[in-house]
């Protein structure tokens, strides 16, 4: 009895000191901006457009800015559908609010996405794989040419999403996706982050043709590690949109 007493207190020690570990979060608010171009192609194929700014809230100034998103996709079916596409980021650093901007970082990303969609529930649940490769160039470098690729990551997405028609024209959505890294050199561990999303999203439909103009706002919860060690971002961003489709 007295040995089984020594080892649970011996495991409840070593809890409180070598496994368990003082981490910090630090919150943040955000909102971001995105503006998107989409145009239809024969053969169920499209070319896009895309560019976001985030800004933080409070104290209001930029976080990142994507310029541009060109992509190019094709649908194979009403199931099945694949884009390729490559982002283009300025990331003010420090990425902290409070903190004023004292450098910019360029990031050239390639991606490639394979989306699944299926009827369910009455409504519609995707899952996306999304792989990228992230090449960074040195904070403060000549150009977002210079050693664009030197200094890299490799990151897989994964996203679950469900989809609901309120009205014709009105939709809800939700949605999880996990981000982990799996080769690179920028010395971050696997796990990249992880994002909770909601939001609405209307579709207004031009009379006498296909055209479409959707609007889309909602909310994000982005977790993420911060780069030193135990402290993460936990970041709660109002999200916006407009896309033309035509």
């Amino acid at each position: 009895m007295k040995t089984r007493v020594f080892l649970f207190g011996l495991i409840l020690l070593c809890g409180k000191t070598g496994f368990a570990q003082d981490k910090t979060v630090l919150h943040q608010s955000l909102i971001w901006y995105g503006l998107s171009v989409e145009k239809k192609l024969p053969k169920a194929t499209s070319i896009g457009l895309k560019v976001e700014r985030r800004d933080f809230i409070s104290p209001a100034r930029q976080h990142q800015l994507v310029i541009p998103d060109l992509y190019f996709t094709k649908k194979f079916n009403d199931h099945w559908e694949m884009d390729a596409g490559l982002w283009v980021f300025t990331i003010y650093q420090p990425g902290v609010a409070e903190t004023p901007v004292n450098s910019k970082q360029y990031e050239w990303r390639p991606y490639f996405t394979v989306n699944y969609r299926h009827q369910a529930w009455k409504g519609l649940l995707q899952f996306a794989l999304k792989s990228e490769y992230r090449g960074f160039n040195m904070p403060d470098a000549e150009d977002r040419f210079h050693d664009m690729l030197d200094t890299y990551a490799i990151r897989e997405r994964f996203l679950l999403r469900y989809s609901y028609k309120l009205t014709p024209a009105l939709s809800a959505r939700a949605g999880e996706e996990l981000h982990l890294n799996v080769a690179g050199n920028r010395g971050q561990g696997v796990f990249d982050q992880n994002r909770l999303m909601a939001d609405m999203v209307y579709t207004f439909s031009f009379k006498e043709s296909n055209d479409q103009l959707k609007l889309n706002a909602g909310y994000m919860h982005w977790y993420q590690p911060s780069g030193a060690n135990h402290v993460f971002f936990s970041h709660h961003i109002i999200t916006t949109g407009i896309g033309l489709v035509f």
